[in-house]
């Protein structure tokens, strides 16, 4: 999968609206939903456990997203409490997960590259398609 495959293993599903993918280097996991309608937002946990506080404000129009950190150094990005990232915390979060929604917009290039199908149905069986909205 291009300059991805060594630092990442993902699961896409077969239409490409669902993919979920570790990040080896940096002990993460995220997970990513195209929606055909809605702005949403981010989930961050941390082991498991949802971080509320101080979390990167990323939206993305018709993709949802959630990240679960698991290897990032914890006296640098979360509080002892484990509720809010540190001040460092938003911009190393911010930067794992732009690297996944890459990993994702390639995974989904090479599906509709590789199946033309797929991208000439979607097209013609949408009701809402507008080239406008990509």
């Amino acid at each position: 999968m291009g300059r991805w495959g060594q630092r990442y293993r993902f699961l896409l599903n077969e239409d490409g609206s669902f993919i979920k993918i570790w990040d080896i280097d940096k002990a993460a996991y995220g997970e990513f939903k195209l929606h055909s309608r809605g702005s949403y937002g981010t989930r961050v946990l941390f082991k498991g456990i949802e971080v509320a506080k101080n979390t990167p404000i990323l939206r993305h129009d018709g993709i949802s997203s959630t990240i679960d950190i698991y290897g990032m150094d914890t006296k640098e990005t979360i509080t002892l409490d484990r509720s809010s990232l540190t001040r460092n915390g938003p911009d190393e979060v911010a930067r794992i997960l732009s690297d996944m929604l890459d990993v994702y917009m390639e995974c989904i290039l090479d599906k509709l590259t590789n199946e033309p199908n797929l991208a000439t149905s979607a097209i013609f069986t949408s009701s809402d398609f507008s080239l406008y909205k990509f």
